[in-house]
């Protein structure tokens, strides 16, 4: 039991996307091309949740629009990577921004 609970407490918690969240997926179907992989990508992406299975198992896709050739397969939550966007502020934000007037009177 002891085991058990050592096990237990330094499990990370299973990821959980929802339907539409944009994951990566591993690389691992590289070319033989004789040179280092090292420095090349881990994975690749973005790719859509298309369907949630059981077992922390989910349907990805590719996006419309984003690559010539449609994907679709089924991977597990532990090898799927969340795609995290940047976003820029609104340039309407900084335009109304109080500080921003007084500094230029």
């Amino acid at each position: 039991m002891a085991m058990k609970t050592h096990y237990d407490n330094h499990r990370a918690p299973t990821k959980i996307f929802q339907l539409g969240d944009l994951v990566m997926i591993p690389n691992h179907h590289l070319p033989a091309t004789g040179k280092s992989k090292k420095l090349l990508p881990k994975f690749r992406g973005p790719f859509k949740i298309s369907a949630v299975l059981k077992n922390d198992r989910y349907e990805i896709s590719s996006i419309e629009g984003h690559t010539k050739r449609k994907y679709k397969s089924i991977y597990s939550a532990d090898a799927l990577k969340k795609w995290i966007t940047f976003t820029t502020p609104d340039d309407n934000v900084l335009e109304n921004d109080p500080s921003s007037s007084d500094s230029s009177s």
